[in-house]
């Protein structure tokens, strides 16, 4: 992206997501705005943390809901409330988004909070356009207060295509509150 931005080749915006230093490490170098030099024009932006607060597969974090009403954690979750607020709250603060990748509706749950707490906190942090990576798994009071916050949801179609019946069979076998849709064959 670099080079086409150099040569004048980038025909769209495209904004650098900043981590950590591993894949999946904390980014706290980026929270704290240590990489603003990656605003490099118009076209190549930068000043985006990307957090993951759950893996992918085969264990996003998870709460299976019983019928009889208790909720057992399942999966894995990479931070605690608090880690995950003191990132968000330290990228607001510098005037930056922050994207959370969060697969499942604990892993919502806890980004959820994160940027509630953030448009209370932090002014301004309601024009960051904090985003919301993935959502798959939220539960109908997530969905309402995803609505009600000043955030984007991004999720990739692709995934319900080309693995919808994965998501319907864990939609079920968590006993999700949000109905399982027969997907079009």
């Amino acid at each position: 992206y670099r080079i086409a931005d150099q040569q004048g080749k980038l025909p769209i915006c495209v904004r650098q997501l900043r981590g950590g230093e591993t894949f999946f490490g904390v980014p706290e170098m980026a929270a704290k705005g240590e990489y603003d030099q990656d605003n490099r024009s118009d076209r190549l932006r930068g000043g985006t943390v990307k957090i993951f607060m759950d893996p992918v597969y085969p264990s996003p974090g998870m709460n299976r809901c019983h019928v009889n009403g208790h909720v057992t954690p399942e999966g894995e979750i990479y931070y605690t409330q608090d880690e995950v607020d003191d990132l968000v709250l330290s990228a607001s603060r510098k005037g930056l988004q922050v994207a959370i990748h969060c697969i499942g509706n604990r892993a919502i749950e806890q980004a959820l909070k994160a940027f509630e707490r953030a448009s209370s906190e932090v002014p301004g942090a309601d024009r960051l356009r904090h985003r919301l990576e993935h959502f798959m798994y939220p539960e109908y009071d997530q969905i309402r207060r995803a609505a009600g916050l000043p955030v984007v949801i991004s999720q990739q179609p692709a995934f319900i295509y080309n693995i919808g019946h994965l998501l319907e069979e864990n939609v079920t076998e968590f006993n999700l509150d949000v109905p399982a849709a027969p997907l079009a064959q």
